[in-house]
């Protein structure tokens, strides 16, 4: 690839920054921007959508919420009573914030280095083997959750399988069932890697750790979306924008406060990865973080279409000071995520909208009809959004009220 194209592909970091004085004209220009750099970056690589074109690989776009899970956590496995408590702990994640889509069973570090025991043989030796580790799965999936295993390729000095690490690895993935691989510390896999997964076990994604590079979305279906700093109004995700199909996920693992990484998801349409016991230290959520996250995962799911449309408008005309907007459109209905970034709650008596003739205006956190106020080809919505909340608001023709 030559030089400057690839600086070009290159010239974003993972969240693009939305202008620090958002006006209408600062605004508009950022978003012609962005558009055109999607459209040069996608025709310089030549881009191929069709791996998420693909029907066993289309559930990743809608994982919007990843549970990071230790094997050892005796909230997975009770070694008093000698069984998996995985039902269980789904179950209390489904009460507090909503559940899971997916979950990733991290399995060695800490631990590894002790003996000569590899990062595989810390899957072949939980309770039960693999042959317990399977119905895991199989739980998993009854729930509509899916299981990803973990793979970390600095484990270099123990025990040698005696046959690559990416044969030994999707064989694993194929024996549990396992819907994708967690790739520790790493940028991206390798076509390689795509083609021995599609052999040995369709539709099961991988999702790396560290900043995907834009000439590998195409067969990594998602990707963690760590330690970003978000700018003052909520920018792009580069990734998400540049696929709307990919699934980013958000986090912070020791931060006490997920409000950020939740509003960037929240106007990006993208996912969280929610991680309490990291690596045997325990960082709970507080109980604002999973409401906020209660609030969003039944909308992203039930509205999962909307937020892998291409038509997307960052940073519409915001309501209030602090509060920002983006507008996703699907069928001739539109949908609004707002943010407000304040420390205060934020009333807003009007925000005045372009009106559609037979709409009505819902709104999404509350789940009721707003009181809407249509004068001169416009409409007047009332919003209240509490200090550093989430607000949503669906308009839709009347007549499509219970198909939605």
């Amino acid at each position: 690839m030559p030089m400057m194209m690839h600086r070009m592909i290159e010239a974003h970091p993972a969240i693009i920054p939305a202008p620090d004085d958002p006006g209408v004209a600062e605004t508009e220009a950022w978003r012609r921007r962005l558009t055109a750099w999607r459209q040069a970056a996608r025709q310089s690589l030549d881009y191929s959508d069709a791996l998420y074109r693909r029907d066993d690989l289309a559930w990743a776009a809608r994982a919007f919420c990843c549970g990071f899970i230790m094997v050892y956590d005796q909230r997975f496995y009770d070694p008093a009573a000698g069984r998996y408590t995985l039902d269980a702990m789904l179950e209390q994640a489904e009460s507090d914030f909503g559940g899971y889509d997916a979950i990733v069973l991290w399995h060695a570090y800490p631990r590894i280095g002790f003996d000569d025991r590899n990062q595989f043989d810390f899957y072949r030796d939980m309770p039960g083997g693999l042959a317990a580790v399977r119905p895991l799965a199989d739980a998993c999936h009854t729930r509509g959750t899916r299981l990803l295993l973990n793979y970390n390729p600095w484990d270099t000095a123990t025990r040698r399988e005696g046959k690559p690490d990416l044969a030994a690895l999707v064989e694993l993935t194929a024996a549990v069932d396992a819907d994708g691989i967690f790739l520790d510390t790493m940028r991206h896999g390798s076509a390689e890697f795509r083609q021995a997964l599609d052999a040995a076990r369709p539709g099961a994604v991988l999702e790396p750790e560290t900043d995907l590079p834009i000439e590998y979305i195409h067969d990594h279906h998602m990707s963690w979306g760590q330690w970003l700093r978000d700018s003052t109004a909520p920018g792009v995700l580069r990734n998400k924008w540049f696929e709307r199909r990919h699934m980013m996920h958000l986090i912070r693992r020791w931060h006490r406060d997920h409000s950020p990484e939740l509003h960037t998801a929240w106007m990006n349409g993208a996912g969280i990865l929610h991680w309490e016991n990291v690596f045997g230290s325990y960082n709970g959520w507080c109980p604002r973080d999973r409401s906020l996250l209660g609030l969003m995962l039944p909308v992203q799911r039930r509205f999962a279409d909307f937020f892998i449309s291409e038509r997307w408008t960052p940073l519409v005309d915001a309501p209030g000071r602090g509060v920002f907007a983006s507008l996703w459109e699907r069928g001739g209905s539109r949908l609004w995520t707002l943010v407000n970034r304040a420390e205060a709650p934020s009333s807003i008596r009007g925000w005045r909208l372009p009106h559609v003739a037979g709409h009505i205006y819902i709104d999404l956190m509350a789940g009721e009809l707003l009181d809407a106020r249509v004068h001169d080809g416009h409409v007047a919505l009332p919003l209240h959004l509490p200090a550093r909340g989430l607000g949503g608001v669906l308009s839709l023709p009347e007549a499509h009220l219970s198909d939605e």
